[in-house]
């Protein structure tokens, strides 16, 4: 994302107050539509199995059954986004609200981002291993900038208030949800933009409690400092590493598919194949089914740690999610990151054990290990410290984030450096958007 954003100081011809309304307006409309964007797709679940965990479901299903609606629900989604993509090919994606923000002359098309939308509710639906925030935080993004520029101002810096609004609600974490928009958009060169995004992040998470009963996401995590301690060190190498490869192979799609994106036969090819990849790694692994809280849910209760279990987060969850990006279908890497950074921790937990050397809490390192994906995996650093804390309802896990998060960082750097000196090319950041 570019750094110079002149395009958050441009004052629209409308009073204080109004502009206070309007804030008002995109804050409540981000986060019920962030809202019933999750609660309408589990009400299609249930129908389908009796429940809204797609784990469950995925496993409940007949396995032809399982493969038929992912198989589906990827196609369809592929073809959306396709569309969208084809009709506003500079107005998809958070991109383009950072272009306004900058100052260009183009903006978040609402309608493409309806499309966009629709195509991740599909797969959310149908049990697909994608993460959803992307489309929820990109329809924040839109509602903020589209009320905008209606209001006779240019949208950048109310997007960001939609943006905060609908990640606070969607993760029940305000403060993540501000430094989620920072590290996107560097809003505190902009004391504009930093008070909508401010208002955004307390306002959609006031609306998420008060309003729709939103609690917190994940489980807690009960463990001491030496635990955590311990944690921090079993958890940071294998979690970066998961992240980095999880990245590496989410560029090289998104190039692969930007440099033949115009011709129809890929397209079709791509779609079919990605959806075939993803509903098979669903039949085999149902606990790779969904964004992944699930299955997070699971391993914060489970008495005992299994292969399949390992298999299902670390790679079962990569390899859907990039078939799924592969396809074409807009999603998020958000949730995914953290499931794939969970499993390799896990992983490492298990092996620390077999070997005798005893590990603390399984929960705790699956946490802290995404956390470590986060920053390295999404290139986000100050969001991985707070939004793990605030995913599982405690605070005072920050400090082990932070310390994980450190580590992950500086594993990551030196993996840099390597792919410099071999002449590679370092993967940016892409943050929790499909590629």
């Amino acid at each position: 994302m570019p750094r110079d954003m002149p395009g958050f100081d441009v004052r629209p011809d409308r009073p204080p107050w109004a502009s206070g309304l309007l804030v008002l307006v995109v804050v409540v409309l981000a986060s019920a539509t962030a809202y019933m964007f999750r609660e309408s797709a589990f009400w299609v679940m249930e129908q389908i199995g009796d429940t809204n965990d797609a784990t469950m479901v995925a496993d409940e299903l007949r396995r032809p059954v399982t493969f038929a609606v992912v198989f589906t629900a990827v196609l369809l989604a592929a073809w959306i986004g396709s569309v969208a993509m084809r009709r506003w090919p500079s107005r998809c994606g958070l991109e383009a609200i950072a272009a306004t923000a900058a100052g260009e002359e183009r903006n978040i098309s609402l309608r493409a981002t309806s499309l966009r939308s629709a195509a991740t509710w599909v797969m959310t639906a149908g049990l697909v291993p994608i993460g959803r925030e992307a489309a929820i935080i990109e329809a924040g993004g839109a509602i903020g900038s589209g009320l905008g520029r209606r209001f006779r101002g240019q949208g950048a810096a109310m997007a960001t208030a939609g943006i905060a609004a609908a990640f606070a609600t969607a993760y029940h974490a305000p403060l993540a949800a501000l430094v989620y928009v920072e590290e996107h958009f560097r809003v505190r060169a902009s004391r504009r933009a930093t008070v909508f995004a401010v208002a955004g992040a307390l306002g959609g998470f006031l609306v998420a409690v008060v309003v729709f009963d939103v609690r917190v996401v994940l489980p807690v995590v009960e463990a001491s400092w030496r635990d955590q301690a311990v944690a921090v060190c079993i958890a940071a190498l294998p979690g970066a590493l998961a992240a980095r490869v999880f990245l590496e192979g989410r560029t090289r799609v998104s190039a692969r598919r930007a440099a033949r994106v115009n011709s129809a036969r890929f397209r079709m090819l791509t779609a079919l194949a990605g959806a075939t990849l993803a509903a098979g790694v669903v039949v085999r692994y149902p606990l790779s089914a969904g964004n992944g809280m699930d299955v997070l849910r699971d391993v914060s209760t489970a008495t005992e740690v299994t292969g399949t279990l390992v298999a299902a987060m670390l790679l079962a969850k990569m390899v859907g999610a990039l078939a799924t990006f592969g396809s074409g279908a807009p999603g998020g890497a958000l949730t995914p990151t953290i499931v794939v950074g969970g499993g390799a921790g896990l992983a490492a937990a298990m092996l620390a054990e077999r070997l005798g050397w005893g590990t603390p809490g399984v929960w705790t390192v699956v946490v802290l290990g995404g956390a470590a994906a986060i920053a390295v995996g999404l290139r986000a650093p100050l969001t991985a410290v707070v939004l793990l804390p605030e995913l599982t309802g405690r605070y005072a896990l920050v400090p082990a984030c932070a310390a994980v998060v450190l580590l992950a960082v500086a594993i990551d750097r030196s993996l840099d450096a390597a792919e410099r000196r071999w002449g590679g090319k370092v993967p940016a950041g892409v943050h929790d958007e499909d590629g």
